[in-house]
């Protein structure tokens, strides 16, 4: 039993030290493709969608709080998903760096509930387009031929009736998906383009009837509450979310390193002056917003049927742009897990003509198919947002993990026979000469040792004029990460996790249960418990950020902020999500467990490497 935990717990933290080979699949994308597929969510999905649904079901008014709130969070982790493409430049996202750096279980932990909302996402894109264009058409035969439906569009947002304009829609933006991924990101920049300038006018349209009483007439600016703006923010994460999107294309660019830096950071900004002018004009000009083709509502009468058809247009293409997005990023994911040996191997097939993962994408767009075509838009809505906040969450921690792990191997080399152990040598000195007067035995029985020693940390001497004279002093290196500090660190960084989810914990219990003062006492105590654990992992020793690096962290402030932002919506999400995302957690673990832990390409590696000792590391197994 214990042999059987030992190798359990080695399998959990097997780390990716290989790419395996994609064949088929070629750097042909650029930074505007990227660029375009992470702002499809935000244009299509967030600014057609979740803003005038937070405002009607969660926010109200105060839904500008909650875009600020979200954006916020995406851009705190898109620089922090920076530094670590940094240190780690290759392709494959989120997904690929956790799995590189904390293990195999919590990658495909992320990886599954990434999954979900790429099925979901393009299933909640094609429910609005086609409440949109069935708005227009009810109102149309209501109005110019008198004619009523049978079923209307309120209805159809909250029954589970079948939507086959939505299923047709998915089946269409398939197909082109499995025509070619230049042309998908083409006609993607077009519709996202076409779709901005669309919203941009609803903005300023919709502010020349801006009225401030909205905002303070009954029920107020936070009809709400706290808990409502937050939970609006919960929501519109997952249309903040398409650095992850992006990411997930970003080995099929040639220029990963500048990629890496721009498109979780650019997305947020772009989310930011997108959806905050659109949610406080949406919020100035209608005192009430609806859940069904929001923005329409903005515009009533008969003298702005010209402005409701041209919302219509944009919000058909934005949303189809979204579609688009979607399927490729999942198409990208379920190839790479395909690659990794976590996923069957028919998902890596490649389409030698159009050099996409026709098999992949095919699964991807069958199943946000039968998803749009089964669920309503109201559970649509509720069972998405957990894949990217805990890809935050994951993001973050693996950049703390590359920060105080240790680079070098766990267990150092035995000594050769015939020379002793090396002294420990004292940090203090200052060159080789001081080393010798200090120890003369081991300076002669271990010279190179000590010259490698002086050549891997080499001292700063600085020379400045000082009251007459020169002055120089000499600079100690700073001291590396051990084994002994990251033991510390990992377990400062596990108990601040621990604070953070039982301090937001307490804060969404004492809301649904209706706990009173006492739960705030838990939240100071949870409070204390992340600044003594942040103070902690700040006097650690780390590794000094990348030279790329355009920020110079000293403190892990960033990481450790982007992980709190992450957990705060994640556990605010709806119930619906978090039990979806615990269901989908259950099964990608128990998956693993019977499947993956023992087919996945690292696994067999290592099996290799016991039977062919000769090789020296998994990459020359390949």
């Amino acid at each position: 039993m214990g042999g059987f935990l030992t190798h359990l717990c080695e399998a959990v933290s097997r780390r990716k030290s290989v790419d395996p080979p994609a064949p088929g699949l070629h750097h042909k994308l650029t930074l505007v493709d990227l660029a375009a597929l992470g702002l499809s969510g935000v244009v299509g999905v967030g600014g057609y969608m979740y803003v005038g649904v937070v405002a009607a079901e969660w926010a109200g008014p105060s839904v500008v709080l909650s875009v600020l709130l979200a954006t916020v969070s995406a851009l705190v982790t898109g620089a922090v998903c920076a530094e670590l493409g940094l240190r780690m430049p290759r392709g494959g996202g989120i997904f690929t760096q956790v799995y590189a750096t904390l293990g195999e279980l919590p990658a495909t932990l992320v990886a599954s509930t990434l999954m979900l909302d790429l099925i979901l996402i393009p299933a909640i894109a094609a429910r609005g387009s086609s409440e949109y264009v069935g708005l227009v058409t009810e109102r149309w035969m209501s109005e110019a031929l008198h004619v009523r439906l049978p079923l209307s569009q309120e209805c159809r947002y909250l029954a589970p009736q079948p939507d086959l304009v939505a299923a047709a829609l998915l089946i269409l933006s398939t197909l082109m998906v499995l025509a070619g991924t230049k042309l998908v990101c083409q006609v993607g920049a077009a519709g996202v383009g076409v779709s901005v300038l669309v919203l941009t006018a609803v903005a300023f349209t919709a502010l020349l009837s801006a009225d401030a009483h909205h905002w303070t007439h009954p029920p107020g600016f936070f009809p709400h509450g706290l808990h409502g703006v937050v939970g609006g923010a919960a929501v519109l994460s997952v249309s903040v979310g398409g650095a992850h999107h992006a990411g997930l294309l970003s080995g099929e660019c040639g220029r990963y390193a500048s990629v890496v830096t721009c498109v979780g950071v650019g997305v947020g900004a772009a989310a930011l002056l997108l959806l905050f002018p659109l949610a406080v004009a949406a919020t100035l000009s209608s005192s009430s917003m609806s859940s069904t083709a929001p923005l329409t509502q903005l515009f009533p009468g008969a003298s702005l049927l010209g402005m409701r058809a041209l919302v219509v247009v944009g919000g058909v293409v934005g949303l189809w742009a979204s579609i688009m997005g979607g399927l490729m990023a999942g198409s990208r994911l379920a190839h790479r897990l395909a690659c990794d040996g976590l996923a069957p191997r028919c998902l890596g097939r490649v389409s030698r003509r159009t050099e996409t993962p026709w098999v992949a994408a095919l699964f991807c767009g069958t199943a946000a198919a039968v998803v749009a075509a089964v669920c309503s838009s109201w559970v649509l809505l509720r069972a998405a947002g957990a894949g990217g906040v805990s890809a935050g969450v994951a993001g973050a921690a693996a950049v703390l993990a590359r920060r105080y792990r240790p680079q070098g191997a766990r267990y150092p080399l035995e000594a050769t026979a015939g020379c002793d152990t090396p002294p420990i040598l004292s940090r203090s000195a200052s060159s080789l000469a001081d080393l010798t007067e200090l120890a003369p035995a081991a300076h002669t029985a271990h010279t190179d040792y000590l010259a490698a020693f002086d050549d891997t940390e080499p001292r700063q001497v600085t020379v400045e004029w000082a009251a007459g004279t020169w002055v120089s002093a000499i600079f100690e290196p700073p001291m590396p990460p051990t084994w002994v500090s990251w033991r510390t660190a990992r377990f400062l960084m596990a108990t601040f996790v621990v604070n953070c989810v039982a301090g937001v914990g307490v804060v969404r219990g004492a809301k649904e249960l209706d706990i009173g003062l006492w739960a705030w006492a838990g939240v100071a105590l949870c409070v204390c418990g992340c600044v003594v654990c942040g103070v902690g992992l700040w006097l650690q020793p780390r590794h000094p950020p990348p030279p790329a690096a355009t920020q110079q962290d000293a403190a892990p402030l960033l990481p450790l902020l982007a992980i709190l932002t992450n957990i705060v919506l994640l556990l605010h999400l709806p119930l619906t999500a978090l039990s979806v995302a615990c269901g989908v957690w259950a099964a990608a673990a128990a998956v693993w467990l019977v499947h993956g832990r023992t087919a996945s390409t690292e696994a067999v590696l290592n099996r290799a490497l016991l039977t062919h000792s000769g090789h020296q590391s998994p990459a020359d197994m390949l």
